[in-house]
């Protein structure tokens, strides 16, 4: 019981912040309803801003070698969510497929 009483604060400086977080200057939603986008939001978030991945200039790959190091430092990403998580982010966020 400890471990969900610890994430409280967690959850909710994380919904306050999605709530208050601005549309991308397109017009289209920062992130995007997709494969991927709750893994990012619920293990990335923990140790960075939403932000990070929005300013991040990174290629496809730079992403992808990003998530498996990510991951090797402690990141909580569940196996069967790698690949949608670097697909979701290569596609929102890489340099090379804007």
């Amino acid at each position: 019981m400890k471990i969900r009483t610890s994430l409280i604060p967690v959850v909710v400086t994380f919904l306050s912040t999605v709530l208050s977080w601005p549309p991308a200057a397109s017009g289209q939603e920062a992130f995007p309803d997709a494969p991927g986008r709750d893994t990012l939001i619920l293990a990335c978030t923990q140790c960075h801003s939403m932000g990070k991945m929005i300013s991040a200039e990174l290629s496809a790959d730079d992403w992808e070698f990003m998530v498996y190091d990510m991951i090797a430092r402690g990141a909580p990403v569940h196996q069967e969510d790698i690949e949608d998580l670097t697909r979701y982010l290569q596609d929102n966020f890489a340099t090379d497929k804007q």
